[in-house]
């Protein structure tokens, strides 16, 4: 049988095994190879990043809803902060109800820049009741992390009753 011939030079135009290296790669050979890595390149990083985008947590799935003397939140997932504004009389008294079914949430009822009238983290499911110091508008804001359950806020009468 034939022994297959050793080329000692590869370089462009040079013979190999009786191909003509020239009529492979072309002219633009090089230049092709190199399009070709720059194209397996941007592959691979489309497929580590895309994944990465995709898994972006979601913000929130629920219903948020109020007046200017309740505030109610119900959710499947809560990753931000929920805000709404009630307003209050001196001496009334708002009635919450924190339902935590996973996650941590925390809640704060400020007015203004005043200190808060409450302020929580890390809150457990719970009943609690503040009485505002002054007549205002006091900003209930709720914030969820990986959240899960419910938040129930109402302002109440001397006897318990919620005020409309």
């Amino acid at each position: 049988g034939r022994r297959p011939r050793v080329c000692r030079h590869l370089a462009a135009g040079a013979h190999h095994g009786g191909v003509h290296l020239g009529a492979v790669w072309g002219a633009g050979g090089m230049r092709r190879k190199r399009y070709l890595w720059l194209i397996v390149l941007l592959v691979v990083v489309l497929a580590v990043s895309i994944p990465l985008a995709v898994r972006r947590e979601a913000t929130f799935n629920g219903s948020s809803f109020g007046d200017r003397r309740s505030f109610h939140l119900s959710f499947s997932v809560m990753n931000t902060t929920e805000s709404h504004d009630l307003a209050l009389n001196a001496g009334e008294t708002l009635s919450a109800a924190l339902v935590s079914d996973g996650g941590t949430l925390a809640v704060t009822i400020q007015k203004g820049d005043d200190a808060p009238l409450f302020e929580g983290t890390d809150l457990t499911t719970q009943n609690f009741t503040v009485t505002a110091e002054e007549t205002g508008t006091y900003t209930v804001s709720v914030t969820g992390r990986h959240a899960k359950g419910s938040f129930d806020i109402t302002v109440q009468d001397d006897d318990g009753n919620q005020v409309i």
